[in-house]
């Protein structure tokens, strides 16, 4: 089965809210080809527009599972980081869902040595090294480690700066968009209406707002990768 052949019809993406887009002052003009006016004065996708986008972005993750490339997983909204996580795990994928760190892509040399800090402050947490400590001294590690937790964890074992950038909604995660783009760092781009949508050369133009809508996304996208992964060339 080729990726054209998986299940994206206009039937699922309309069942899961996916055609819902922005408002009409804020739909940014790259994008009028693909959508509509709703009464509502919600602008709503094309469907039948759209997937021919999404599929060919799906190919370019397949042949990404082919090549066994790293894709860092990038959204960080309360309401659907727990889903990026999800996805991200499910084929051993590094990803971020809190705050992004600045210099985590431009700076990674140096991101990397506290990354390996954190490892090793786990490491010894987990050995009693702490039990040479003092009370005040192990409040004191502990505080630090979750803070390190909180920023790095979910890119604990990322080794180098990632093949690919997978990002939802690309307009707030703006800075870490821009920091994959200033180093040439492809980026599939889960994408409302109100972006440019030539900035990316592999988007998928779609409600981001929607829990259910995000999760078929990460599904199709995550999907397509296995399936490169098991015709590994």
């Amino acid at each position: 089965m080729s990726t054209q052949t998986m299940a994206i019809n206009k039937e699922t993406l309309m069942d899961v809210g996916a055609q819902y887009a922005v408002l009409k002052k804020n739909l940014h003009p790259s994008m009028k080809q693909y959508v509509g006016a709703h009464a509502t004065g919600v602008m709503v996708f094309d469907i039948e527009k759209t997937i021919p986008v999404m599929q060919k972005t799906l190919s370019y993750v397949e042949q990404l599972g082919k090549q066994g490339k790293k894709i860092l997983f990038i959204g960080t909204k309360p309401e659907s980081s727990s889903i990026v996580e999800e996805f991200s795990k499910s084929i051993y994928m590094p990803y971020v869902t809190t705050r992004w760190t600045g210099g985590l892509l431009s700076n990674f040399s140096n991101i990397k040595k506290r990354i390996d800090d954190m490892n090793t402050m786990i490491s010894d947490q987990e050995n009693n090294v702490w039990k040479k400590y003092t009370k005040k001294e192990i409040v004191l590690l502990n505080r630090e480690l979750q803070n390190l937790k909180k920023k790095f964890w979910g890119v604990r074992d990322m080794q180098h700066v990632p093949d690919v950038v997978c990002i939802l909604d690309p307009k707030k995660e703006a800075i870490a968009t821009k920091d994959a783009s200033d180093l040439n760092i492809p980026i599939i781009a889960i994408t409302n209406a109100d972006m440019n949508i030539k900035l990316f050369s592999h988007p998928i133009p779609v409600n981001t707002t929607s829990r259910t809508s995000v999760t078929q996304m990460l599904s199709y996208i995550v999907d397509a990768y296995k399936k490169g992964a098991t015709h590994k060339e």
